[in-house]
């Protein structure tokens, strides 16, 4: 009996012993877990002018590396022509016109296509919160909300929803748009958005949105304020190349 007894014994210490450990591993991965979404949460809440830039302004990389290697290509050439005294003004003409195609490539990206953004959206009869924030966002957008805030009386929340479903009818492979109304009379449009290399859907619906159903809901009901909030976060899509 005594064996047996010391045998149970050790088979419980054995089993306490696995459920602590069980235990811990189990507080450990809710532990990591819970620091993934906090970090990731944390960097949906950072903004990038870069990644703003990228949100506004296509990057047209391939046409920038061209443009630049094209004009290297140019610069031997021409040192060739030197080198066997048969100097011509054509290729320094067409390293010049290469690198000003690099250069401008650069200025669209940092500085019209955000001068554009901002003088468009000063242009608008009505405020809107949010949307920088969200374009320069560490994370791609993948679901967002409008709230239309409206100066006097709210426009009815049929009118809304047809005019989004009739004026912003998705593609084939996207889910429509979703009108719902708040308790405190505001409007919502919800919207799911596909995920990019910068947070471009989010950008070019919007403006759609702000052009064939805001600015014409504002003239019948005027709007106070647009705020734009992202519900919904993931990784940029980068893509691999295969």
């Amino acid at each position: 009996m005594s064996d047996e007894g010391d045998a149970r014994e050790a088979l419980k210490r054995e089993a306490e012993r696995l459920k602590q450990q069980r235990e811990q591993a189990a507080q450990s991965a809710v532990s990591a877990e819970q620091e993934l979404k906090a970090r990731l949460e944390g960097l949906a809440k950072t903004y990038s002018e870069r990644r703003f830039w990228s949100s506004v302004t296509r990057w047209t990389g391939p046409l920038f590396f061209t443009s630049v290697g094209a004009a290297a290509l140019f610069w031997g050439i021409s040192v060739d022509f030197e080198q066997e005294n048969n100097a011509s003004r054509v290729p320094y003409r067409l390293i010049w016109t290469c690198l000003a195609l690099g250069v401008g490539v650069l200025i669209r990206y940092v500085v019209y296509g955000p001068w554009r953004y901002h003088r468009w959206l000063r242009a608008l009869p009505f405020r809107v919160e949010g949307l920088t924030e969200a374009l320069g966002s560490g994370r791609a957008v993948a679901k967002a909300q409008v709230v239309l805030e409206f100066a006097d009386s709210a426009a009815p929340k049929d009118v809304v929803d047809e005019l989004v479903r009739g004026r912003l009818a998705p593609k084939e492979d996207e889910s429509p748009a979703r009108v719902v109304l708040t308790k405190s009379g505001a409007i919502v449009v919800e919207r799911s958005l596909s995920t990019e290399s910068a947070n471009w859907p989010l950008y070019h619906w919007f403006r759609a949105l702000a052009a064939t159903v805001l600015a014409e809901l504002h003239r019948g009901w005027p709007l106070a304020k647009v705020r734009v909030e992202a519900l919904e976060h993931e990784q940029f899509y980068i893509p691999s190349g295969d």
